[in-house]
């Protein structure tokens, strides 16, 4: 099941928010933006929607829900999702449209001397706002548990009986400490215990100690198998679903954001869709490069917008200006000290700037603007001439190494009139050189004039133009 679009009207943060344009290939979708912009809102209507797809109903005068400036005159919220596939009949595959965490998963002393069976997931109502508290480890160490016994003793289970005892009991650690152990090297989940002796609770290695108690995890430690088991524990069940995760990075290091989210990546089943609302600059930069890797499967929705009128949100790429704007979110003064992944110099300017780095001269200009969304770590900067190139790109790489840690820095210039041995000697020297004589010649391009004429609807004009 894959979202298409969303319509909600005089419900919590929104006036009137349309988020359209979804594309069927969309398995992830990243919400971005300063903090009450409505990122909670759109799970709070999903959590609504689900309440009452699933047959449980849901009140609509709740004051949480009315959207607070209408609340006097309020003529009706209007909760609207529009899915790609039909929304199915049933009831039990209602209830599987939607599995919502919140960002308060707050569940740091697990341990219990009894284990009971949990009432399916599908039927159950943990919360029903975001700001509920989601504490999951207990209820989904007992579907663990139970879920053992099913598969032993249910005859229609999927289990491959011919497993010994000792694998089966590896395989089914394997599924949650394979991907911990991606997020957090070091951290081994071992064993569910002896529920049987009233010893129930989730056992680690961590520090050359193999009786590490969950109890006696870091909050980052928890929160990260927090939301790996549950995808786990879920994913069997909900195989038709969207997955929603409210700051997924919430207690986590920021250097393992990225890697984190590439485990929920890849833990969602491939017809399912996962939405995440998040800030850290980690999980974007690999949502960036899912995005990449996956082209058409991953889109990033900006909520830095009016929520009081009316806003119609559709997929943006995430150009420079976008993580410009991303990093001031996550970072505040320090955006400006993120340097860019790699600095091209290339010609350009004027003959007062000659030698300076000009983001503002035509050319840096217009390579920004052309490869901005294809290569959004990648800035470019005139400097001048060819000769002042290359006296601009030694003075920044004199800096990189101590300043700059892990800045690349490239150099290109016009082909101007040089022979092919001379274009060929100055890439050989890693010079990058325009295979044309100058930026113009691809501008003023007939291809170029022929679209942009096109596209001004005067194609009447395009020889004389020529």
């Amino acid at each position: 099941m894959r979202i298409k679009s969303v319509n909600f009207r005089q419900f919590r943060r929104f006036a009137d928010l349309t988020i359209s344009d979804i594309p069927p290939t969309a398995r992830l979708v990243i919400m971005l933006g300063p903090n009450g912009k409505g990122k909670s809102s759109v799970f709070d209507g999903f959590l609504s929607s689900s309440r009452e797809l699933g047959g449980w109903g849901f009140n609509i005068n709740d004051d949480y829900f009315q959207r607070q400036a209408d609340i006097a005159n309020n003529d009706g919220a209007v909760r609207t999702v529009e899915f790609h596939s039909l929304v199915p009949l049933g009831q039990k595959e209602r209830r599987k449209l939607f599995n919502v965490r919140t960002a308060h998963r707050n569940d740091p002393d697990f341990g219990a001397q009894r284990i009971e069976r949990p009432a399916a997931a599908v039927d159950e109502l943990r919360f029903s706002r975001t700001i509920d508290n989601d504490a999951a480890i207990k209820k989904n160490y007992d579907r663990y548990i139970y879920r053992t016994i099913d598969d032993v003793y249910d005859p229609n289970s999927n289990v491959n009986r011919k497993l010994s005892v000792e694998d089966y009991a590896a395989t089914l650690v394997r599924r949650i400490s394979e991907p911990l152990e991606r997020v957090l090297p070091g951290l081994k989940f071992v064993s569910l215990g002896k529920p049987g002796q009233g010893d129930a609770t989730f056992y680690f290695s961590k520090d050359g100690q193999n009786e590490f108690q969950f109890k006696n995890l870091s909050g980052g430690e928890k929160a990260a198998f927090d939301l790996l088991l549950d995808m786990v524990v879920k994913v069997e069940e909900f195989n038709d679903t969207i997955f929603c995760i409210d700051e997924p990075e919430a207690h986590l290091n920021p250097a393992v954001h990225g890697q984190c989210l590439q485990e929920l990546y890849e833990l969602t089943p491939g017809n399912c869709q996962l939405w995440i609302a998040t800030h850290s600059i980690g999980m974007l930069r690999r949502a960036r490069d899912l995005a990449i890797q996956n082209p058409g499967q991953v889109i990033f929705l900006d909520f830095d917008k009016n929520c009081d009128s009316q806003v119609d949100l559709k997929p943006v790429a995430m150009t420079r200006e976008n993580w410009s704007q991303a990093l001031k979110v996550a970072l505040d003064d320090l955006a400006a000290l993120v340097a860019p992944e790699q600095i091209i110099v290339c010609e350009g300017g004027n003959k007062a700037t000659a030698g300076q780095l000009k983001e503002d001269a035509i050319d840096a200009v217009i390579y920004n603007q052309v490869f901005s969304q294809e290569y959004p770590g990648v800035r470019f900067f005139s400097a001048g001439s060819h000769s002042d190139t290359a006296h601009a790109k030694n003075a920044l790489l004199s800096i990189s190494s101590s300043v700059l840690t892990g800045l690349t820095v490239n150099r290109l210039i016009d082909r101007d009139d040089r022979s092919d041995v001379e274009v060929a000697e100055a890439r050989a020297s890693g010079v990058l050189v325009l295979k044309e004589r100058h930026l113009e010649s691809y501008i003023y391009s007939n291809e170029i004039l022929e679209r942009l004429y096109a596209d001004r609807e005067q194609l009447d004009k395009l020889d004389a133009i020529i």
